[in-house]
């Protein structure tokens, strides 16, 4: 039998930035399945306040259709799963230290789709705790069913967004999300809004800002 040996290189990561110098608030943006950082962070660009967006990239990249033409990014497949989630956690970590920022600026840290996963996971095992939380059409992973630390939520206001036509993210999963997490102890504010597996982006504004 084969034996498997893993070794740990160095990789350059991609990370898209916007917004002004001296910003009043900041978002950390973590795009959904077959996404790109570069076209995810123009969806943040139409607030009229001042907020440093910053936006990583996922490391696999491959082409959404045949083998040419757009390329989209994924955090993680389900090969080699667990080390692709240690992996991403110490690359948001990195990232997020990275960044210079006047201290004690509101932070908002905000998943779409598989960010969604991507996001709980990486607050779930860091020290990273933001002011704002959101969920926006994406769900639990199946491993903090049982491996949640709710602490590490109860100083963030967290935020669920479905909507009412998502193909992906049916009302029943959504349902178990939040039922899941009021049996942690949080209390999320729940985001409706008519349309399907999409991000909203003004209703998002209001939210936060």
């Amino acid at each position: 039998m084969p034996n498997k040996i893993d070794l740990t290189i160095g990789k350059t990561a991609k990370v898209m930035v916007d917004g002004p110098e001296d910003p009043e608030q900041v978002w950390m943006v973590l795009h959904g399945y077959g996404q790109l950082a570069q076209f995810f962070i123009r969806k943040f660009r139409n607030s009229a306040h001042r907020v440093r967006i910053i936006a990583p990239e996922g490391f696999h990249r491959f082409y959404l259709e045949g083998h040419s033409g757009r390329v989209g990014a994924s955090w993680m497949t389900r090969e080699e799963r667990l080390s692709d989630i240690e992996d991403y956690v110490a690359y948001l970590d990195l990232v997020w230290k990275t960044m210079v920022l006047p201290a004690g600026l509101p932070t908002a840290a905000i998943g779409f789709s598989q960010g969604v996963a991507t996001l709980m996971r990486w607050i779930n095992q860091s020290s990273f705790t933001p002011d704002q939380v959101v969920a926006w059409g994406g769900t639990f992973p199946p491993d903090l069913s049982t491996d949640l630390k709710p602490e590490r939520f109860r100083d963030s206001k967290l935020f669920l967004a479905f909507g009412e036509e998502d193909e992906l993210v049916t009302p029943e999963a959504g349902s178990i999300f939040l039922n899941e997490l009021r049996g942690q102890g949080l209390q999320p504010e729940i985001i409706p809004f008519t349309g399907g597996h999409e991000l909203d982006e003004t209703i998002l504004m209001k939210a936060l800002l």
